[in-house]
């Protein structure tokens, strides 16, 4: 497996100097850096394959050695610890540096920025060129075996300790030969040792800046700290601390309100002055009125009122009507001591609380006296109107009775005489002449004190009551040829036994030529078909109508039959 160690965390410190005109500091002192000052660090740590890439695969010509290639390239990880750097320094320079103890090669060695923080237990070596930066962030020149070498990586460091970028460290990638950027310390060849020397400037020191003083107080520098000038009403290291003017409790009869410097008293109710310890004389106002005695108490006073008077500052002149004594609506008047009611009509009293029974002097005729006030009403019995109920209600006077009735008053009551074909107590009902089924064979249709029925097919008559005799301009008579009406023949004609009448048969030619027979119809003529209901007759009765005699066959055909019906029927074709 490939993996990363931890990063190198060696540190070693050169001083680069201080300001020409700082003086040292004396044995145990903090000084004040009041001045820009530059140093210098070296970080450094143990042979570089320790940091670097650790037992990878034999799969090239030095599998004896800790050699990473991918791509035809040598690649070697290394991360530096920039935690002992100020945040607040300036980055001046950064060298890279390669310190040799063997052979090295004399490629250039190109540094790329790590973009991953590579751990050792996930990297593979096929992933691991995988997270750098594509630019080249600085080139290790060439150089000779024993020598050491060195790149400016100042833009990389700088960005590392501001945090614009993070520090993952940075890949060393060579090209050309086969030779390891570095060996194995347990092999032949080189070893190679990193080391990251850096120059910065650390800006002046300022223990007022930012103000640390608080409440306008103002700050100082001192050697190695500083100090607040507090302003009237506050304490403590930064003034934080407002004094408490209340903390003597000043305030007698009263709270304490705590102010920058000074404090105010709220006085209880009663109590003035600075201090709230003066007690307030309310009487020295003159608050009772009309001779009224003041009495000066805390917070407060009371008035001793003469008669007749009353309230707070005896204000108020003692009203004997502000009981409302006078009942219903009287009209109090006040007086010394004493007051009298002047009652509304229909009372009477010394508080007017006696109602007047008017009923007393009055009477109803027909009904019942009911008191009010100043008055009196009377309740009518049914069919009374009028202030003494001696008028008797014409119930007629509304014309209550309908269709011609006729209207007879009664007491408290009416009667209606209706017309006829009317019924109903205001003669308001029509009298349904059609109840009793007058119509035999038909329909009955109601009407004013009548009826009419309309009667079934077949019927006919007042009632529906009689058949129907279908006139002799049936259109069975006056078709075109009527040829055989009668012959003995069987095929042609047949005699029928029914209820002592006979049915006579008659073949009638159609429209197509044809004859039609059967039951007591002939042939289609337009939709309609013919029979004939004749009295007993005998077989040598015929009758024989030829063309020429056609408009005389309905005559004829008529007088034949012995004046019987002609019945006409719609066929259904």
């Amino acid at each position: 497996m490939l993996g990363l160690t931890l990063p190198l965390t060696a540190l070693a410190m050169s001083g680069c100097g201080v300001q020409a005109n700082d003086a040292a500091p004396e044995a145990g002192a903090t000084q004040l850096r009041s001045a820009p000052v530059s140093e210098c660090i070296t970080i450094s740590g143990d042979d570089v394959d320790d940091a670097m890439i650790s037992n990878p695969p034999k799969h090239n010509n030095y599998g004896a050695h800790p050699l990473l290639r991918v791509g035809g390239k040598d690649e070697s990880l290394i991360r530096f610890s920039l935690d002992d750097i100020p945040a607040e320094a300036s980055i001046d320079s950064a060298t890279l540096k390669l310190y040799a103890n063997g052979a090295v090669g004399d490629n250039p060695i190109n540094i790329h920025r790590a973009t991953a923080d590579w751990a050792e237990d996930t990297v593979t070596y096929q992933s691991f060129n995988q997270q750098f930066a594509a630019g080249i962030a600085g080139i290790i020149a060439p150089g000779s075996s024993n020598a050491q070498r060195s790149a400016n990586i100042t833009a990389l460091v700088s960005a590392w300790v501001t945090g614009a970028q993070p520090n993952y460290g940075v890949l060393l990638e060579t090209e050309g030969n086969k030779k390891n950027i570095f060996s194995s310390n347990q092999g032949a060849g080189a070893n190679l040792r990193p080391a990251l020397e850096v120059c910065y400037t650390l800006p002046p020191e300022d223990y007022c800046d930012p103000d640390p003083c608080q409440n306008s107080g103002v700050c100082a520098n001192g050697e190695d700290d500083y100090t607040c000038a507090c302003p009237a009403g506050f304490d403590g290291v930064n003034c934080e601390n407002e004094i408490d003017e209340c903390a003597a409790d000043p305030c007698a009869n009263g709270v304490c309100q705590d102010q920058v410097g000074n404090y105010l008293c709220l006085c209880n109710p009663g109590w003035g002055g600075d201090n709230c310890d003066v007690d307030i004389n309310e009487c020295d106002a003159a608050p009772c009125v009309n001779g009224g005695i003041c009495t000066d108490l805390v917070n407060a006073y009371s008035c001793t009122c003469d008669a007749g008077f009353a309230g707070t500052n005896c204000e108020i002149d003692i009203d004997e009507c502000a009981g409302d004594p006078c009942q219903n609506g009287g009209a109090c008047t006040d007086g010394s001591n004493d007051y009298t009611c002047a009652c509304d009509p229909g009372f009477e009293g010394d508080n007017c609380e006696i109602d007047i029974d008017e009923c007393i002097t009055n009477s109803c005729v027909n009904g019942d006296c009911i008191d009010q006030v100043n008055g009196y009403e009377c309740a009518c019995i049914p069919g009374f109107a009028g202030e003494f109920c001696d008028v008797d209600i014409d119930e007629c006077a509304g014309d209550p009775c309908l269709n011609g009735g006729v209207c007879q008053d009664q007491v408290n009551d009416y009667e209606c005489l209706c017309a006829p074909g009317w019924t109903g107590d205001n003669c308001e009902i029509d009298v349904d002449n059609c109840e009793n089924y007058p119509c035999a064979y038909g329909i009955c249709v109601d009407g004013l004190d009548a009826y009419e029925c309309v009667c079934d097919p077949g019927w006919t008559g007042t009632e529906c009551d009689q058949p129907e005799v279908v006139p002799a301009t049936c259109p069975c008579a006056d078709m075109q040829y009527w040829i055989d009406a009668w012959s003995v023949t069987p095929n042609y004609c047949a005699t029928y036994e029914s209820m002592g009448e006979a049915t006579l048969e008659v073949n009638i030619p159609d429209e197509n030529g044809g004859y039609g027979t059967g039951g007591l119809y002939a042939s289609d003529y337009d939709g309609f078909a013919c029979g004939f209901e004749v009295f007993p007759h005998v077989a040598e009765d015929k009758l024989v109508i030829n063309e020429a005699e056609f408009t005389a066959c309905k005559a004829d055909l008529l007088a034949w039959t012995n004046g019987a019906n002609v019945v006409c029927f719609d066929n259904g074709k």
